[in-house]
């Protein structure tokens, strides 16, 4: 199972925009939530991205995305809100993305070295000459 999961995500991965992916938000003044008893105006959706070509190029986003959680703060600055969902998600996104694969790809060459040396000791030891004990 290991294995087809390793050589599926190695052909999704050729397949993809080379990473490594990187999170970047856009605040959208125009943007309407509702929520907690109160209607608010603007906040920041994220995208996910990747230098292509030379250039930062936007692989996907979230500012469509149907489900979102808008959570609000507020500091000497003013109000500053964001996508909490938005940003979870492409957070997500982006170590699967940069991280996965090579733990993986790590840990599945870690366990084909281990089996291969179990198999080296197994064969040792039954071809090591046998000493009866005496009693």
């Amino acid at each position: 199972v290991m294995d087809d999961l390793v050589e599926r995500l190695k052909k999704l991965d050729a397949a993809a925009t080379p990473g490594p992916w990187d999170i970047d938000s856009e605040y959208d003044d125009d943007a309407l939530y509702s929520g907690g008893g109160g209607c608010g105006r603007g906040f920041k959706n994220f995208f996910i991205g990747a230098e292509v070509r030379g250039k930062w190029a936007t692989l996907f986003d979230s500012v469509n995305a149907d489900e979102k959680l808008i959570e609000e703060d507020y500091d000497e600055d003013g109000k500053s809100s964001w996508d909490a969902i938005g940003r979870a998600n492409a957070a997500l996104i982006v170590a699967l993305r940069n991280e996965a694969l090579p733990l993986i790809t790590q840990l599945t060459a870690e366990r084909d070295a281990a089996l291969a040396h179990a198999e080296r000791l197994a064969g040792a030891i039954e071809t090591a000459p046998h000493h009866p004990t005496g009693d």
